[in-house]
């Protein structure tokens, strides 16, 4: 059965939000679960991790992504970014890094920090 998409991100859809480069929101349902599936490859069965995350944004320069934690099929309000290493096996500890945020508004501010430091008129005239 599919995640809904939660209220949170749908609220930033619906306003037109498509990207805040360097970060840019998932719309393939292929890639989604790409990276989910990747994510869950690399953390494995390890105690003390999120096992699951449902991915909505990635970074254009880095193998990081962004999901909302997944619990026993139920997306949770947490936010995991998350530095896939793209291993095909379970990570060693501290792998992949990840940094968590209370919720999708905590880490949009994280984004609009990002957003800033990409800010140029050359970055402007590339869009």
């Amino acid at each position: 059965m599919p995640i809904e998409e939660p209220l949170p991100l749908r609220w930033i859809r619906a306003h037109g939000l498509t990207r805040l480069t360097p970060w840019h929101w998932i719309s393939s349902e292929g890639e989604r679960e790409g990276l989910r599936r990747q994510y869950r490859v690399e953390v494995g069965d390890r105690a003390g991790l999120e096992h699951d995350i449902y991915p909505f944004a990635r970074r254009q320069d880095q193998d990081e992504i962004v999901g909302f934690v997944v619990r026993d099929g139920i997306v949770m309000e947490a936010v995991l970014q998350v530095h896939l290493t793209w291993k095909s096996g379970v990570e060693v500890a501290g792998f992949p890094s990840t940094t968590r945020f209370a919720d999708l508004w905590q880490w949009l501010k994280s984004a609009i920090d990002d957003t800033a430091e990409w800010c140029s008129k050359e970055a402007l005239d590339a869009l």
